[in-house]
Parts: C-alpha cells; sequence; structure tokens
C-alpha cells in the first residue's frame, strides 16, 4: 500500500504519472448539507474539509484530558472513508 505517493497508477498496465496537489475544498459546518457537500466534491470526485464538524463533539472534549487522544500514541489507526451513493 502507498501512502502520500506523489505518484499515482494510471492507465491498463499500472504506469505511473507525476500529478500535482491542488487545493482542497473547504466548507464551513454552518453551511454544511449533503448537498453542498454534493456540490463542493464534484459529485463525490473531490476531497472536501468540513471546518468545524465535529468541533462540538464529545470525542473532541475528552481528547485533551489524560487518557485521552494521546492514550493512542502507541497504535497504528488506519481511517479510510467510504460514501455510497445510488443515483
Amino acid at each position: 500500500m502507498e501512502v502520500h505517493d506523489k505518484r499515482m497508477p494510471l492507465g491498463p498496465n499500472g504506469e505511473k504519472v507525476p500529478v500535482d496537489s491542488t487545493p482542497v475544498i473547504e466548507l464551513a459546518k454552518e453551511v454544511y448539507s449533503w448537498e453542498a457537500l454534493r456540490i463542493a466534491s464534484q459529485d463525490w470526485k473531490e476531497p472536501v474539509i468540513v471546518r468545524g464538524m465535529f468541533s462540538d463533539t464529545r470525542a473532541v472534549q475528552q481528547w485533551p484530558k489524560p487518557g485521552g487522544l494521546e492514550s493512542l500514541a502507541d497504535f497504528e489507526v488506519c481511517a479510510r472513508a467510504c460514501v455510497n451513493v445510488r443515483g
């Protein structure tokens, strides 16, 4: 598995070509909606950051406490987002 590789497999033979980095679209949580996210992501094709989306959650409030986020320091955490859109 390649992580943060500046090259991306393309084509039928898996040949790689350089890919330039591009800015990521951001939405404020105040303007977030499923439709706004769909539009910002160009129909789920581009990544979008929703700023402040989880800032009021219990998890974020617990992270600075002893035993919070730093308790995960010795674990490798892999995050993956899957979107199932049926049209």
